[in-house]
């Protein structure tokens, strides 16, 4: 083998090491993007998550506040109903 032939095959070797190590930097940098997307994913259905507790939250809240008055508007009632005669009204209950 020549000494030319040697010095083409070195570089054409060299060549491709420079290509392999640019293409494992590509590499990193697209696991580095995976990761990120990864993270903003999570942090997104993290907080779509978060939003529906509270969302969940406001209705229990409503749902219970809700029974309480209508509780309320029924003792309501009663009282009327029973005032009603005493104070002489007539009282018509609403259906």
């Amino acid at each position: 083998m020549k000494q030319d032939d040697t010095a083409k095959i070195l570089g054409i070797l060299a060549t491709m090491q420079e290509q392999f190590t640019v293409m494992q930097q590509q590499i990193g940098n697209l696991e580095n993007s995976f990761d990120r997307i990864e993270t903003e994913m999570h942090d997104g259905f993290e907080s779509v998550g978060q939003q529906i507790d509270a969302i969940m939250s406001v209705y229990d809240r409503d749902d219970i506040e809700r029974v309480a008055l209508s509780a309320q508007v029924e003792r309501h009632d009663k009282w009327i109903k029973k005032a009603a005669p005493k104070i002489q009204i007539k009282y018509n209950e609403a259906s």
